[in-house]
């Protein structure tokens, strides 16, 4: 029994070590190797040679090369991975404070993008409010269309615009409990991580490890492009595969922003509970409650507390 549990471990570890390190770190390598090869020598030829050189050495000397090429692959696989946090925080707009005048220029075009009435062009926002003026009966279908693509725009886009449409996609989520119940998203994420069933926190890590699954094929294409001076082809290749894989990213994004703010709206009582906060008796009373709880959990300050329905853990201790 105890030998299939660590059988079955082992090989989860190896899907996961070869499919984030090994495989698209393969593919690298791999595809800029072939290219350079197909741009500069006479590849079957090469191949034949490389084929010979490796009969002709001993056993050992095989699987040492081998050894040496996958851990060199995995390496950089490793590389990659290790700053995939870093690369989605760009992406999103935050991070790098050298780019800080790049952020605010893309703000402004954004926010004028969507407020714009220039040359008879209206920007989304200004035909969203002129959609939402009119009656939903008086609309026509293209017209039902367009309001659908708006609000669904519109509830994924924050007060505050951001540099990039990946940071709003995911400032909206974060913002979605604090709008509907009080609790910041970020300050009470850890406490509601460790209450909510095995079966969410499963559909949530799957969520977020699809997203950086996204952000690091998308941070290997880009990365493609570094083959460039030594095959032109790679920058078409590198651009086709960066604008590809910032779409998957932009999916992941909004799958991921779902489900973790959907666990807000499902098991945000869990939280009230596992902390002894007084539930709320309605809507009013549940925004103003989830305020008090979310500088509890920021401060720790036991002044937040409503002290009416509170115990002092000097009085638990007594109880207990």
């Amino acid at each position: 029994m105890l030998a299939d549990l660590w059988k079955g471990l082992g090989d989860q570890l190896g899907q996961r070590w070869a499919s984030v390190f090994f495989y698209p770190a393969f593919a690298y390598w791999a595809g800029g190797l072939l290219l350079w090869e197909l741009s500069h020598r006479n590849l079957p030829d090469d191949v034949i040679n490389f084929g010979k050189w490796l009969d002709h050495l001993p056993a050992v000397g095989q699987v040492g090369l081998l050894v040496l090429v996958a851990v060199a692959i995995t390496a950089s696989g490793y590389v990659v991975d290790s700053v995939t946090y870093r690369v989605l925080r760009f992406l999103e707009g935050y991070g790098l404070p050298w780019i800080g005048p790049v952020s605010e220029a893309a703000i402004k075009l954004r926010n004028w993008w969507r407020n714009r009435d220039f040359l008879g062009q209206k920007g989304w926002l200004r035909r969203y409010d002129e959609l939402a003026a009119k009656p939903k009966e008086n609309r026509t279908a293209s017209e039902s269309a367009e309001w659908e693509r708006l609000d669904e725009l519109k509830l994924t886009t924050p007060a505050s615009p951001m540099p990039t449409r990946l940071g709003e996609l995911l400032r909206t989520a974060e913002l979605r409990p604090w709008w509907r119940y009080g609790l910041d998203a970020v300050a009470c994420w850890a406490q509601l991580w460790l209450v909510i069933p095995k079966e969410a926190r499963a559909e949530i890590s799957e969520a977020r490890s699809a997203l950086n699954a996204a952000v690091r094929l998308w941070t290997w294409s880009v990365l493609f492009l570094a083959w460039t001076p030594f095959v032109n082809w790679a920058a078409p290749i590198g651009l086709l595969l960066g604008w590809y894989t910032h779409r998957l990213v932009m999916t992941a994004a909004m799958s991921y922003g779902e489900v973790m703010a959907a666990a807000y709206d499902v098991f945000r009582f869990k939280l009230y509970e596992s902390v002894h906060w007084p539930m709320p008796k309605n809507t009013n009373e549940e925004r103003n409650l989830g305020l008090e709880l979310t500088k509890f959990l920021r401060r720790g300050s036991f002044k937040a507390l409503p002290l009416a329905q509170t115990r002092s853990p000097v009085q638990i201790n007594n109880a207990e």
